[in-house]
């Protein structure tokens, strides 16, 4: 999760150091220590795998031509349907998707609908 985090960081603000910093703090802060040692709890890094898998392939499809454009919004569908068969808190996955296309814009990105 932490990789998948500083990948994130990368892609948003595109500063090594800062994604660096961004996965290093996660792997160590000690608040989410209990979902690595108690079973039960893996669901939850389980749901945040597949929200932050789905924020990527989202924001890469962005970047993607017509047919890697359709198989990265496919895999974006199926992280946050993995997501949200591991824990129902990931149901905010979608509005994360929309938040992120709305606040970090990319200028050459348009699905067209064919009629």
């Amino acid at each position: 999760c932490a990789g998948l985090l500083a990948v994130l960081a990368f892609r948003l603000c595109a500063s090594r150091f800062t994604a660096l910093c961004a996965g290093a703090f996660f792997a160590a802060w000690p608040l989410h220590a209990e979902t690595v040692r108690i079973v039960t709890f893996r669901a939850d890094l389980l749901a945040f795998a597949g929200a932050l898998a789905a924020l990527l392939a989202f924001l890469e499809a962005r970047r993607a031509r017509a047919t890697r454009r359709v198989l990265l919004l496919g895999a974006c569908l199926a992280a946050i349907a993995l997501a949200l068969l591991s824990k129902e808190s990931a149901a905010v996955t979608p509005f994360l998707v929309f938040l992120a296309d709305r606040l970090f814009p990319e200028k050459n990105f348009s699905v067209k609908i064919r009629s």
